[in-house]
């Protein structure tokens, strides 16, 4: 108990750390409001000052509490400023919001203890700024502008509970979701388990089937025995162990379906249960990208202002909200664009009035949600990038030779601008970067699995493109199996453009290369063996060859098999780890097989001027049985080619449909002895596709499989009703599951 004082004076600046922080963030935002606002209603002006002052008096007082003298002294002399203009009688210049930037600035420095403060000579400026008192005015004259559509002033008589939140360190977080992990794969083990015991139903049904084969003659024989018991002899006894057997085989089977139908229950419970704890962990990691804001707009006002330049700083989306690490990682990337849009992309106001464009250049940040991927985008309206400047200059720099720099196409040569050591400056810039490139950017976006275009056109401006997860704790990936252990990959699916039958007969060579012609285009191949040096099978059978992608490069990984498409919790590797090539991070299955997960941008890194091996592709066996006719309908094309694949490796002939009034139509027009469909599709759902299938005589005992995303207790009830003989979960999704219910249907 001796340190008890000792942990809570510490859990005290710990507070005061996070509580200064956020206060610095809100004067950041409102006195930008502010300056940048000339035409604000006297209202919110009033309204914004007073908040300016109340935090100010926040932060002093906060300070005082856990002894931050020279945090206490500079709070308060700002204090003294935001009264001043709440009195009316202090202007804010430009002059004046640079000095009480300056405090804001200090305070932060003081809070990272990352550098020296000169106390008494930003006090002196501080309160010079009272001692003047010009008249008060709203206007003023600086030469940036930030658009503050997003921007509300936070109004200091609003009533706020602070009971009604708590601090939670990230590392309970961590915690908290890893168990969730944990209880997801519980969840997945509880569904196997659920699936053998419908082997095991499956099974009673066919001894069923064929006890109802022979049932007859056991019935005439128990007719003999009832008359002349006798006659039977020794059969007698056989005769009363079958109707035994019957009935205890009878009773068997209502006891496993029962078990079956409360254990499915208990496993759908239990996976919403698992589901919502999931999203509630990770909703408490999201924070809305509109905190990272003010620092931006506070750095583009500093940095036009140095430059001598006007911007205006627009921004849309920016309530989207992120992972707090991805928020982390991504902020030193958007704001080395920032700098470059203003040093390298927009013009001074002389520049720009020659060439007809308005003296104030525009710098858009925008985001915009798409499922479980944010985009990102930054562009500016400035002189943009010459793609032939941006040529010679790497021929200049060595990092490629004139004959190939001939050969790039245009946004081949903007990619040049992403090597290490690039730069289109000929002198180096303390502004963007200080001779550090846009190198730095891509890797921080594909070490988080994001990807990242540009985009220019000269005179008009530059954009770069970046996608981001909205969270690193889960991925959804394809698992594959390659070499001679059959290990299992993950591969995020984000990349995966479009999967195919991988044929060694289809190859040509360009330069060494070996090349596949896939919708037109020439795209290179290599075995997923080949890029992680890894033993490979001999004689395989079949092969798989998955379309990558990252702007616009493509690569065809060849893998041996495909296993699942699936949402995984991912895993993070210790810090000795993380950055072994081509790994991202690892994943933990049902099973407890621990999966690594690939990196594709280091895949097609290490891919450059890999070749690939020849291998022994066996020949399927001449004397194979006639195929099974299969229909799969999907509207999902990598869904719909992922299973075709699949199948026909399995040996299955396979068409396909994209929604149910098309798998109507094909239907109509060969044998289909099997139907596998989505249930969320355009035009007919597979509910409806179901029901109206059923409803046709010559389809009435037609297997049909519904496949799909939806995993509540009473999709799977509707599904069952409607018709279907088996309903499995693409989120848990495994081809021996499907093929194994195939052949349990089939056979």
């Amino acid at each position: 108990m001796t340190d008890s004082p000792k942990r809570q004076t510490i859990e005290l600046e710990q507070l005061f750390q996070m509580e200064a922080a956020e206060h610095l963030n809100t004067m950041n935002r409102l006195l930008l409001a502010l300056e940048t606002a000339a035409d604000m209603p006297r209202e919110q002006y009033e309204a914004t000052v007073r908040e300016l002052f109340r935090v100010a008096h926040s932060i002093k007082g906060a300070a005082r509490t856990v002894g931050k003298a020279e945090i206490e002294q500079i709070g308060h002399a700002l204090e003294e400023v935001f009264e001043e203009f709440r009195r009316g009688t202090l202007a804010l210049t430009p002059a004046a919001a640079d000095i009480l930037y300056d405090g804001l600035d200090a305070i932060e420095i003081l809070l990272s203890g990352t550098g020296e403060v000169q106390q008494e000579n930003l006090l002196s400026s501080l309160r010079g700024l009272t001692s003047t008192q010009p008249p008060k005015t709203t206007s003023t004259s600086t030469n940036i502008a930030v658009v503050t559509h997003e921007i509300e002033a936070v109004a200091p008589d609003a009533p706020v509970n602070r009971d009604e939140t708590i601090r939670v360190g990230l590392g309970k977080l961590d915690t908290l979701l890893n168990e969730t992990s944990n209880l997801l794969a519980l969840h997945m083990n509880i569904e196997q388990r659920t699936d053998q015991l419908r082997v095991l139903r499956d099974k009673h049904r066919r001894w069923q089937k064929k006890w109802r084969s022979v049932q007859t003659a056991y019935i005439q024989l128990l007719r003999v025995a009832g008359n002349k018991p006798e006659a039977l002899g020794v059969w007698t006894d056989l005769l009363e162990f079958l109707h035994d057997t019957q009935g205890y085989m009878q009773n068997s089977a209502q006891l496993i379906q029962q078990l079956e139908h409360t254990l499915r229950d208990d496993a759908t419970a239990l996976g919403l249960t698992t589901t919502a704890l999931q999203s509630g962990v990770r909703a408490m990691r999201l924070l809305p990208f509109e905190t990272l804001v003010a620092g931006f707009r506070r750095m583009v006002r500093d940095v036009a202002r140095d430059l001598g330049k006007e911007v205006m700083f627009q921004t849309t989306g920016t309530h989207i909200e992120l992972d707090r690490q991805v928020l982390e990682k991504i902020k030193d990337p958007v704001m080395h664009l920032l700098r470059n849009a203003i040093d390298h992309g927009i013009e001074t106001p002389e520049i720009r009035g020659t060439v007809g464009k308005p003296p104030q250049g525009l710098i858009l940040l925008s985001l915009v949600q798409r499922g479980s991927r944010v985009h990102l985008m930054v562009a500016d309206d400035g002189r943009g990038v010459e793609a032939e400047r941006t040529r010679r200059k790497a021929v200049t720099m060595g990092l490629i030779s004139s004959e190939d720099a001939d050969k790039l196409s245009e946004s081949e040569i903007y990619e040049l601008l992403l090597q290490p050591g690039m730069t289109t400056r000929d002198t180096v810039s303390e502004i963007s970067g200080r001779g550090v490139g846009l190198d730095v950017v891509r890797q921080a976006v594909e070490a988080l699995q994001g990807q990242m275009i540009i985009q220019s056109k000269p005179g008009d401006g530059t954009r770069f493109e970046i996608t981001l997860p909205v969270s690193l704790s889960t991925l959804h990936c394809i698992m594959v199996a390659a070499g001679t252990g059959n290990e299992i990959y993950a591969i995020p699916s984000v990349a995966v453009i479009r999967v195919v039958n991988y044929h060694q007969d289809d190859e040509f060579s360009v330069t060494g290369q070996p090349m596949l012609t896939l919708d037109g285009q020439v795209v290179p191949v290599v075995f997923l063996t080949d890029l992680l040096e890894r033993p490979s099978q001999e004689n395989i059978v079949g092969q798989f060859a998955l379309v990558l992608a990252t702007a616009e490069k493509r690569l065809a990984v060849v893998v041996d098999d495909i296993i699942s498409e699936q949402e995984v919790m991912v895993r993070n590797l210790n810090p000795e780890f993380s950055r072994v090539r081509n790994v991202s991070g690892a994943t933990v299955l049902a099973n407890g097989d621990v999966v690594i997960i690939l990196n594709i941008s280091d895949l097609m890194k290490t891919a450059q001027g890999r070749t690939i091996r020849r291998r022994q592709i066996a020949a399927p066996t001449p004397s194979a049985p006639p195929q099974r006719r299969i229909l799969v309908v999907d509207d999902s094309i990598t869904t719909r080619t992922l299973q075709k694949n699949i199948l026909e490796a399995a040996g299955y002939e396979v068409i396909t449909a994209t929604h149910g009034v098309e798998a109507l139509k094909k239907l109509e027009t060969g044998p289909v002895e099997l139907l596998i469909s989505d249930v969320q599709m355009p035009w007919m759902d597979g509910f409806e596709l179901t029901a109206q299938v059923r409803k046709h005589p010559q389809f009435k005992n037609l297997p049909i499989i519904l496949v799909t995303s939806l995993d509540s207790q009473e999709n799977k009830e509707m599904g069952f009703k409607s018709g279907a003989d088996a309903y499995i979960v693409k989120g848990v999704f495994d081809q021996n599951e499907l093929l194994q219910t195939i052949k349990s249907l089939l056979y």
